[in-house]
């Protein structure tokens, strides 16, 4: 990403300067898709023993100033006396990252550590934290110092989370949402520029969510081809290879990666003409036989986006001259509003569920929205008996997000638990009954999805638990904010 924005600001200098006459960086082409990920705040009890094993007056200082001001370490290195007024009590962070100034109050314990850090020093001393190297004498105390003292205390207090310097900062973070202050005072205080970045410490051990989820939940439970294909020639093997890892490369989800794979290979095993002869007649074709097979219009679009970007793939590797997939080969369709299940078909459809591991896991999608893929990937690592909440680990999007689990779904979960095959389930909370070894697949959770929805009378999709979910939080009160978060 840092190279990326590099390259794209000197290419633009230099159409500026007359040296080209358009930059070669083409956006979003070049662009790699990051993986958004959760802050990594610790908990009390880890910040309560990694302080206590602190004795440095200066170390604990330091660090003490990073947990309750936000500050990174960067930031931290480079304070100056001159910027801490020690009469009224704020410190000025100027100008660092995203080039935004800031002023941060400290509290009563900060303000009493840097007095008595101050009293230790020279009364000509510049920085706060400067550095005790004495080829760098006048320069204060490099970020990598700060990162090994910080991995020096955690050892010794035996923490075996691998925790930097900036999980101190998130953990500020943290700390204000749970004691109430609004997402713009947490803004403030981080120095972040975007709303959207303070929003991903919302999903963290948020009390003022995990009480709507709570008030919310509580109620709602109270009331409630076979033909024979010729093989493809070398060519387009490559092509697809080549293409596979240019998704790889940009970070896309193995999901999406598999699911093109797939319909490039359907596509071209109909085509028999070459690679670089296929035009519009060949994608029309295409599109008209879909129907025909049962295929719905969101796969018909997935399929066409797959050669979209596969012949522009091709295009830029000159394979080919041009794209012959245009838009108006993909199904304009309406967005139909989410279905929801009525609260008696939800109790005509687990009224037929007895097993204790598959009323788990559709309770599970029920009071906590997940998706039927997360279902089915989740780990026993990844459920925090503690917080009542299950880790998503890169879900739909390349995002981390932590879910709350109602009383009554984690009840169902250590029921079913009880039954658990143990080391030959491989770590996964759900399992095959047949093949203990393997996880249960998004195919056998529909399967019995279907099946159980059909001993019911009902129609219902795994997706409409999950529309269901979100229903039940809205109509008991809970934020649309709080219900993105989900």
């Amino acid at each position: 990403m840092t190279c990326r924005r590099g390259l794209q600001g000197f290419f633009g200098f230099l159409g500026d300067q007359g040296f080209l006459v358009q930059s070669p960086m083409q956006l979003p082409r070049h662009q790699i898709l990051v993986p958004t990920r959760l802050p990594r705040p610790m908990a009390e009890a880890e910040v309560v023993a990694f302080f206590r094993v602190i004795d440095a007056l200066e170390d604990r200082t330091m660090f003490l100033v990073m947990l309750r001001c936000g500050l990174r370490v960067s930031e931290v290195s480079h304070v100056r006396w001159a910027a801490i007024d020690r009469a009224q009590g704020p410190l000025r962070v100027n100008t660092r990252k995203g080039q935004v100034d800031r002023v941060v109050s400290l509290s009563p314990d900060v303000a009493t550590a840097l007095r008595q850090w101050h009293g230790l020093q020279a009364a000509t001393a510049d920085d706060v934290f400067p550095s005790r190297m004495t080829r760098k004498g006048g320069l204060p105390l490099g970020a990598r110092h700060i990162r090994n003292r910080m991995t020096r205390s955690l050892h010794l207090a035996g923490l075996t989370k691998r925790y930097a310097p900036h999980s101190l900062r998130h953990t500020f973070a943290t700390q204000l949402r749970n004691a109430g202050a609004s997402l713009e005072v947490v803004k403030a205080r981080m120095g972040h520029r975007s709303l959207q970045m303070t929003l991903r410490y919302t999903q963290l051990y948020d009390r003022t969510t995990r009480a709507q989820y709570d008030h919310a939940m509580a109620q709602v439970e109270q009331q409630q081809g076979l033909h024979r294909r010729e093989p493809m020639d070398d060519i387009r093997q490559t092509a697809i290879a080549r293409f596979r890892a240019h998704l790889e490369r940009r970070q896309f989800s193995a999901q999406t990666v598999a699911s093109y794979t797939l319909d490039l290979r359907l596509f071209f095993a109909e085509v028999s003409v070459p690679l670089a002869q296929v035009a519009l007649r060949e994608v029309e074709q295409c599109v008209e036989c879909q129907p025909h097979l049962g295929r719905a219009w969101a796969t018909i679009n997935r399929r066409l986006n797959a050669l979209k970007h596969f012949f522009a793939f091709c295009v830029e590797q000159q394979l080919v001259r041009g794209n012959p997939v245009k838009p108006s080969h993909f199904v304009r369709r309406g967005r139909p509003l989410p279905t929801a299940l009525s609260r008696e078909q939800v109790q005509r459809l687990f009224a037929q569920i007895a097993h204790p591991m598959d009323r788990a896991l559709f309770l599970v999608m029920l009071r906590c929205g997940l998706r039927v893929s997360e279902v089915a990937d989740r780990k026993l690592e990844q459920i925090d008996w503690e917080q009542q909440a299950v880790h998503i680990v890169q879900g739909k999007g390349r995002k981390d997000r932590r879910v709350y689990m109602a009383p009554e779904a984690v009840t169902s979960v250590q029921q079913c638990l009880e039954q658990h095959p143990g080391a030959r389930a491989q770590g996964s909370v759900l399992w095959n009954r047949k093949r203990l070894q393997q996880p249960l697949s998004v195919q056998a959770i529909q399967k019995k999805r279907e099946r159980y929805a059909k001993a019911a009378g009902i129609t219902a999709s795994c997706q409409s638990l999950r529309h269901t979910f979100a229903s039940h939080l809205l109509e008991h009160g809970a934020e649309v904010v709080a219900i993105r978060a989900f």
